[in-house]
């Protein structure tokens, strides 16, 4: 953080953008971490804490660079709409999308907040993207079931849109937009 903070502070950037990707497939463990507090903090620390933590850090020690536009992009669960998962990573999705709206109400001029809630994404190296090709007929059988618009959604798609944002701060600032095909909203099942 010191390294980065000199870093900043030695150059004349007018915008700096911060992303905060966590998460993953942990739906599919989740009957493993109850074994193991330290599965119960690693979660807590990945999805909540250290985005929330490295925010106030960045924000504090930059906070009187009146210049610099800093934009914080987090990118939230559809978890928290389904209840599909673990109750720990539900909690921490869920308390990192609490930190972000106020973040967004106590911000200064110079900070920009935004948030996606993404829903099942398209990564070669994840579970899911393995599943659609060795057994699409059960992968076609998830897609059914926790997204509405049957969109597995492709990382670049994605990364266009939130450029696009990106390019709009006065838009972008303090939105909490739900690119999750629907995702996020459902009910898990009864």
């Amino acid at each position: 953080l010191t390294t980065l903070v000199y870093f900043i502070n030695e150059r004349s950037f007018e915008a700096i953008s911060f992303h905060f990707m966590t998460g993953g497939s942990l739906g599919l463990y989740s009957n493993q971490i109850a074994k193991n507090i330290k599965k119960y903090l690693d979660i807590a620390h990945h999805n909540l804490i250290f985005p929330l933590w490295f925010t106030e850090q960045i924000s504090e020690r930059l906070e009187n660079l009146v210049n610099l536009k800093i934009h914080f992009n987090y990118y939230l669960s559809a978890v928290q709409g389904s209840l599909d998962s673990h109750p720990m990573y539900i909690a921490s999705k869920s308390g990192l999308q609490a930190a972000f709206k106020s973040l967004v109400c106590k911000r200064k001029p110079n900070l920009i907040y935004s948030g996606f809630v993404l829903g099942m994404v398209d990564v070669s190296h994840k579970y899911l993207h393995k599943l659609s090709k060795s057994d699409p007929l059960q992968f076609d059988e998830i897609l059914n079931s926790k997204i509405p618009s049957l969109n597995f959604a492709n990382p670049d798609d994605i990364s266009k849109f939130i450029c696009e944002c990106s390019t709009h701060p006065s838009l972008s600032n303090g939105m909490l937009v739900d690119i999750s095909g629907g995702g996020s909203w459902i009910q898990a099942k009864q």
